[in-house]
């Protein structure tokens, strides 16, 4: 894999920023030109500082999220939340005027460039499957509706952090698969949860569980899920989406 940046962008605002920059620019496009990820009069992008990491495996998350930061107050990109779940964190990132002013002035000056020496930089993958929202207010409702109910379902369940966050990631599992649970069928996996186990932990486990194996709902928990237990569930979260065709 080869990346690069803008000489002029990263004179200005840092390599790191630069090549970040271009990578941002690219999703935007391609989300532009699928007419989809359009909310409040523009198209975004989404990723975590996690994700960016495993794509730049030569800067630390706390460099990345600093270059981020920097790009922000600096007035070429804005952030936004519109996940499905509120609890989900992962930032979306849109150019500001001054970051398109920016980068369609980078992308003239290549291609005026005779060289070939400029490479494409890899494309930060979508952390979520591809959906076509527009701006029609109308039509975003039922997505603020879901949301709304998943909080409340989960809220009314449990007030463990942790749990709550499995959950998410049970819920997320589900829509990679398309098949995203109603709130009526979310409230019936979690009376089977509270008859499977008795404590949180277990519940987490079982949870997990379903997550790594692609459950479509929650299980007694297997023995050799238990000794081979992976360290951590988002790791088998990205796992399950990059056999799924969506990489984190």
């Amino acid at each position: 894999m080869e990346h690069s940046f803008d000489i002029e962008i990263a004179t200005t605002y840092g390599m790191l920023e630069a090549t970040l920059l271009k990578n941002i620019y690219f999703w935007i496009q391609k989300n532009e030109a699928n007419e989809t990820n359009f909310y409040d009069g523009g198209y975004w992008t989404y990723n975590s500082v996690k994700a960016f990491e495993k794509l730049f495996p030569y800067a630390s998350a706390r460099k990345i999220a600093n270059a981020l930061t920097k790009l922000e107050k600096s007035g070429v990109i804005k952030t936004g939340n519109y996940n499905a779940i509120s609890y989900d964190r992962t930032k979306w990132y849109a150019l500001t005027k001054r970051g398109y002013s920016i980068m369609q002035k980078c992308k003239m000056e290549i291609s005026e460039t005779s060289n070939g020496n400029v490479e494409n930089v890899e494309p930060i993958p979508d952390s979520k499957p591809d959906s076509k929202p527009d701006n029609n207010t109308k039509k975003e409702e039922p997505q603020k509706k879901s949301q709304n109910s998943y909080e409340k379902i989960i809220d009314t369940y449990t007030d463990d952090p942790e749990l709550k966050e499995t959950i998410i990631e049970f819920i997320k599992m589900r829509k990679l698969k398309k098949n995203p649970p109603t709130d009526n069928a979310l409230e019936l996996i979690f009376k089977k949860l509270d008859k499977l186990a008795n404590n949180t932990l277990d519940k987490i486990e079982i949870l997990e569980q379903s997550i790594v194996s692609g459950y479509q709902g929650v299980f007694k928990l297997k023995q050799d899920f238990q000794q081979n237990k992976p360290p951590n569930v988002n790791d088998a979260f990205n796992e399950l989406a990059s056999e799924l065709g969506m990489k984190f």
